[in-house]
C-alpha cells in the first residue's frame, strides 16, 4: 500500500496527500484534456468542414450511377488528403472501395442494400449528391472520433493498473455526486472500477444529468 506523503499548510499544519489520488487525478484531468470538445472540433471537425467546403460538389452535377460513384470516391480520396489526420493518399480503386464501405455503413437499413439506398437518395429528385457527401463527411467525423477517443481510453484508462481505475471511479463519483442516480452512487468504486469511461462521458457531456441515465 502507498504512504501518504505530507506537506506544510499556510497554518503550519500537515496535508496528507495520497500519491494514488494524486496519480488518478492526474490521469483523469488527462483524459478530459484529450477529449474535449473544443480539442476534438479541432482535430477533425474543422479540417473535415474546411475540406467539404473545398470539394466543392455542384449543385447541378449530371446524375447518373457513373458519375455518382466517380464523385464519391474522389471526395473520399479528397478528403483523406486534405480533410482526416495523416493526410493519406489513395489510389482510385482504394478510394472507391472506401467510398463503398462508408455508404454501406451510413445507408444501412435493415433488410435492404445499403449501397443502393445510398444511390437512390443522390438521386435529384431526393437529396441529391451534395447532400450524400454531407453526411459522408458527418460519418468520417463521428468514425475518426471514436478511433481517437478509443486510443485515448486503452492509452490512459486501460492502461492503469487496478488500484489507480479504482481511484479514477472514487474521484468520479465524488465529482459527480449531483448528477448521478442514487444506486450508482451507493456502488463501491471497485465495482465501477471497469467503467471509468462511462463515468468520464457524463463529466464531459454538456448535460449530465441526461446523459447519466445511459450508465
Amino acid at each position: 500500500m502507498e504512504r501518504c506523503d505530507g506537506l506544510r499548510g499556510r497554518d503550519g499544519a500537515t496535508v496528507l496527500i495520497d500519491p494514488l489520488r494524486l496519480r488518478a487525478t492526474e490521469i483523469l484531468e488527462t483524459v478530459r484534456a484529450l477529449l474535449g470538445e473544443e480539442r476534438m472540433e479541432g482535430l477533425f471537425d474543422d479540417p473535415i468542414d474546411r475540406a467539404f467546403e473545398a470539394f466543392g460538389c455542384p449543385d447541378d452535377l449530371e446524375y447518373s450511377h457513373a458519375v455518382f460513384l466517380k464523385t464519391v470516391a474522389d471526395f473520399v480520396r479528397y478528403m483523406y488528403e486534405h480533410g482526416l489526420p495523416g493526410r493519406r493518399r489513395l489510389s482510385g480503386s482504394q478510394a472507391r472501395d472506401e467510398a463503398v464501405a462508408l455508404l454501406l455503413q451510413v445507408y444501412q437499413i435493415p433488410d435492404d442494400d445499403g449501397y443502393a439506398a445510398a444511390v437512390d437518395a443522390a438521386a435529384p429528385h431526393h437529396a441529391g449528391v451534395p447532400t450524400v457527401l454531407a453526411t459522408l463527411a458527418e460519418a468520417l467525423k463521428l468514425r475518426e472520433r471514436q478511433a481517437y477517443e478509443r486510443w485515448v481510453v486503452v492509452r490512459y484508462i486501460d492502461a492503469a493498473d487496478w488500484d489507480t481505475r479504482c481511484a479514477m471511479a472514487a474521484a468520479l463519483l465524488e465529482r459527480l455526486r449531483d448528477y448521478l442516480p442514487p444506486e450508482l452512487l451507493r456502488c463501491p468504486p471497485e465495482q465501477l472500477a471497469n467503467g471509468v469511461f462511462k463515468l468520464l462521458v457524463v463529466d464531459l457531456g454538456p448535460d449530465r444529468q441526461l446523459q447519466s441515465r445511459t450508465l
